[in-house]
């Protein structure tokens, strides 16, 4: 029998019970031994072999609740998590994580059929029974209201209660009225707090999957404080520190107990608006995992008013200990007061400020930065207006084009030295080394590319800022083989924005560069960055992309021709679908195809959506397409590759140049463009492209940012 979400009801006649977060089963036993049943009907009893010990050998029918319990009798989630996921425990893990049976309900007992009967005759034939070691009974309530036992139920973190109708008969499968869940909200005060149609601030989000994370943000509202930030029981258990928290094991801070946020909010840096509450400007100051010492219940411990907790963050390190303070005589009731202490450790610094450390740990900016550019770094829950731009440049001025006069320095510079461009100075070397061979005209050099960059910034930087870019390197020239590049270097400069990835294993790249700025392409293009990678997803949220993308990759036995036929193949059934999208040429051989969609989706799901659009196109020419995955097994033919929809694989970027002779440019069309006769897919080169721009502009553009629905397939 199933509960029917809703508010505790009111009115006698109830009965009411926690709800444990467990994994909810029908257990039969009988002298043959036990099965085991989920929700679904699925057979769990391989999954759980320890309650086979159930009922002692009776014939009986049980509903109820398998957990595994901590040391203080709790049910522990992450362990029942595990055994879940085993088809088969071995006896490790049966040992480490042993199961528990919460009868909360009797159908049936030695062959009475109770089900017909009312909960409180079945409850009461259920509390005689010995149930032997693997199984318990746990508490039912007729003297208190569900609402006060929904309280209590808040009060020890638990999930929430049922309410079940008294006289209430048990019918198997039913989702029934006699019976009411309602779940503890423990961001009741959060959202209660805030006006969600004003404020970006996130409304949810999910535990995380490995160990517990914190934040600390830098939040300047009425008065500058940190935002220190647990993970506890799938919310961020919160505290406003007014001085920051610190490495120095002298200074006791001040800490002041706040309501829970939701785990979105470990990823928030934007500006909160005036008038809503905590308006101000919010940075990620800095966030790793933490573990709780001396507890294997935190949530017990900050209820008892002391918790000791180790941090493994970007900037804090070591144990840290909060502990409640004991309100003076006299003093006025309010938020609770703490005390925030970092420990005599291998970590502990004196005299250590948060102060000297401003910078965010997502995106290398500071308070002013993210209060000059709100919807930069935000992803989600963006307004409209907003979600509408994409990230940009704390200030607009250096992402502008190379004036007349920075063109003329950058000529009479001579084989080096520093120039000034877009606000910042670069300096650049080896100007006059030829990095393209000439065909339609002479060579290119470095001081070209340098020139293209610099010209066409506001172009190509709004398909790169806030996202993590690849770099596709040919410092010694594109008749040279060139190498990939995603680790920042050392000596890169210091305005140069990285994002550092926390997920990156030790061998992999920790920071990627994030190419924001004019000087930041000079930048690139100076180290010979011939080519440009933008990641799919925009920072913070780079498991959630922006576009969904089409590739069409030709073999050699596929002509361009026979690209474009394709290409407009998809055209027409974008068409159809009524999806905006453009396409561009690559500047070598293909055309690839970008389709904006609104935030949610995730690579799993563009993948999806691309691959099921692509066979359909396919079967229309099925000569022309291949769905081998081995290019040797394709015959030449062409790909329809919907594979690059997954993180850090990437497309080359609008308006990059490729490594050819005469500097092929990917260049986006409009889609009557593909029926041009004269359309190659390098037509535009790094010469020719800002011409095309000045007088066709960027078809692509208007759909940047665009919140787009995929139909169905």
């Amino acid at each position: 029998m199933l509960a029917t979400p809703g508010d505790p009801p009111e009115g006698a006649g109830w009965a009411v019970e926690f709800a444990w977060d467990g994994v909810r089963v029908l257990l039969r036993t009988g002298p043959d031994g036990a099965v085991v049943t989920g929700e679904d009907g699925a057979d769990l009893s391989a999954v759980y072999p320890e309650l086979a010990e159930v009922g002692r050998g009776r014939e009986l029918v049980l509903d109820g609740e398998v957990v595994v319990l901590d040391a203080h009798g709790r049910p522990d989630a992450a362990r029942l998590a595990r055994r879940a996921a085993a088809a088969t425990p071995d006896e490790e893990l049966r040992s480490a994580a042993p199961v528990t049976l919460y009868a909360t309900d009797l159908p049936s007992v030695d062959g009475d059929e109770l089900h017909d009967r009312p909960y409180d005759e079945r409850r009461a034939r259920l509390e005689a029974l010995d149930l032997g070691s693997r199984a318990e009974v746990p508490p039912s309530f007729t003297d208190s209201t569900p609402a006060e036992v929904l309280e209590v139920a808040r009060g020890y973190g638990l999930r929430g209660i049922v309410a079940k109708r008294r006289a209430s008969p048990y019918v198997f499968g039913v989702r029934s009225g006699d019976w009411v869940e309602t779940r503890v909200d423990r961001l009741a005060t959060y959202t209660g707090m805030r006006d969600f149609t004003a404020t970006p601030e996130p409304t949810g989000g999910s535990p995380s999957a490995g160990a517990p994370i914190f934040v600390v943000q830098r939040h300047r509202a009425r008065r500058l404080h940190y935002d220190f930030r647990l993970e506890i029981d799938g919310a961020l258990a919160s505290w406003a520190v007014p001085r920051g928290p610190t490495l120095d094991p002298s200074a006791r801070h001040l800490a002041v107990h706040t309501e829970d946020h939701p785990m979105d909010y470990a990823l928030f840096e934007g500006v909160i608006p005036k008038g809503q509450y905590g308006g101000g400007d919010v940075i990620v100051w800095d966030r790793g995992v933490w573990h709780p010492a001396h507890t294997d219940d935190p949530a017990a411990a900050v209820r008892a008013g002391e918790i000791h907790l180790d941090l493994e963050g970007e900037k804090l390190a070591g144990r840290f200990v909060l502990v409640r303070r004991r309100a003076r005589d006299g003093e006025r009731p309010g938020a609770e007061q703490w005390v925030l202490v970092h420990k005599h450790d291998d970590h502990a610094q004196e005299g250590w400020d948060p102060e000297e450390h401003p910078r965010s740990v997502l995106t290398g900016r500071t308070n002013d930065e993210v209060a000059a550019a709100p919807a930069a770094m935000w992803q989600s829950e963006a307004p409209a207006a907003q979600a509408e731009v994409p990230l940009a440049a704390s200030d607009p001025g250096l992402q502008v084009a190379a004036t007349d006069d920075d063109l003329a320095a950058l000529d009479a510079l001579g084989d080096g030295g520093p120039w000034s461009v877009g606000g910042r100075e670069v300096v650049l070397s080896n100007l006059d080394k030829v990095l393209f061979p000439g065909q339609a005209g002479p060579p290119l050099t470095k001081r070209d590319l340098v020139r293209f960059h610099a010209r066409i910034a506001p172009f190509l930087l709004p398909y790169l800022a806030g996202r993590p870019v690849n770099l596709h390197r040919f410092p010694d020239g594109v008749a040279r083989p060139g190498f990939w590049q995603k680790e920042v270097p050392g000596h890169a400069p210091d305005w140069l924005r990285r994002w550092h990835n926390p997920e990156a294993a030790p061998d992999e790249t920790q920071h990627y560069v994030v190419l924001d700025s004019t000087a930041a392409l000079v930048w690139t293009a100076n180290h010979g960055a011939i080519e440009l990678h933008p990641w799919t997803s925009r920072l913070p949220d780079v498991h959630h992309p922006t576009w969904a993308l089409i590739d069409i990759d030709p073999g050699p036995a596929v002509g361009f021709d026979d690209v474009l036929l394709l290409a407009r193949l998809y055209r027409t059934a974008l068409e159809h679908l009524q999806v905006a999208a453009a396409p561009k040429v690559t500047g070598k051989r293909g055309v690839q195809i970008w389709v904006p969609i609104a935030d949610g989706y995730t690579f799993d799901d563009t993948r999806a959506w691309v691959e099921k659009l692509s066979r359909a196109v396919g079967k229309t020419a099925p000569g022309l397409v291949s769905w081998e995955w081995h290019t040797d097994r394709r015959h030449g033919l062409a790909r329809l590759d919907y594979t690059q929809n997954a993180i850090n694989k990437t497309l080359v970027a609008p308006f990059s140049p490729r490594p050819a002779p005469d500097a092929p440019v990917s260049t986006t069309l409009r889609w009557d463009e593909l029926d041009d006769p004269d359309l190659a897919p390098d037509r535009w080169t790094i010469r020719t492209l800002p011409d095309r721009l000045a007088t066709a502009g960027d078809p692509l553009r208007p759909l940047l940012g665009q919140a787009q629905t995929l139909p169905a397939l």
